[in-house]
């Protein structure tokens, strides 16, 4: 899973179900993802307030940032060297 993946899908979903149907994880998964990555909050709650949703690029980043200051993390980013890959500033998010 890419990190922008990871970013437009905590941005558009409403729901852990929504977050474990698009990156293709159990719940239970999905949901120690969020919780290690500090973004549970920023899906959680947020299908009452669908209207008033303004979660930016931004700010789901600072949270990535800030989790892995924090703690050491099961979940690592890796820049992508795959040949097929000319963009330098993508990420890979790997559970290692």
């Amino acid at each position: 899973m890419t990190i922008d993946a990871l970013i437009e899908t905590v941005r558009t979903s409403n729901t852990i179900y929504e977050v474990k149907q698009e990156i293709d994880v159990g719940r239970d998964d999905a949901l120690e993802l969020l919780r290690e990555l500090n973004l549970l909050d920023l899906v959680v709650g947020r299908l009452a307030t669908e209207g008033e949703r303004d979660l930016s690029r931004d700010q789901i980043v600072d949270r990535l940032r800030e989790a892995s200051a924090v703690k050491q993390s099961v979940w690592v980013l890796r820049p992508l060297c795959e040949p097929s890959y000319s963009d330098t500033g993508r990420y890979l998010l790997k559970h290692v």
